[in-house]
């Protein structure tokens, strides 16, 4: 999401250095899409940096799209793999008895990550 928007941005700042502004109220709309086809500038090399940025925000929100549906695809594979294994009779981590930590346990864990640290040092006044 970052190099979308720094993508963004840097179209955004090249235009308004050149003093290019869109009259619309929002960016990033269908219809600032529809203006941006319409810049152009004299200098070639003007030009060509804007189509480089232009194309930079659209390689940035492919690789968005492509990302956000591998994570909901994982995600999906996830729950699908517990349900799978859930049915078939493994233990989950909620009904695993030997996950439950009680109190007591607890207790101890905290004592012996305390003891670690040596005896406690009085200071000297």
């Amino acid at each position: 999401m970052r190099v979308l928007g720094k993508a963004r941005q840097h179209l955004q700042g090249f235009l308004l250095r050149h003093g290019r502004i869109y009259a619309g109220k929002k960016g990033w709309t269908l219809a600032y899409r529809r203006w941006l086809t319409t810049v152009r500038f004299a200098h070639p090399a003007s030009q060509i940096v804007l189509q480089n940025y232009i194309h930079a925000v659209t390689d940035a929100e492919v690789r968005v799209d492509r990302l956000t549906k591998q994570i909901e695809r994982a995600d999906a594979t996830m729950v699908d793999d517990a349900i799978r294994r859930d049915r078939a009779g493994h233990a989950s981590i909620r009904s695993c008895p030997s996950m439950k930590i009680s109190a007591s346990s607890k207790a101890s864990s905290r004592m012996k990550s305390a003891s670690w640290r040596g005896p406690m040092r009085r200071r000297v006044a």
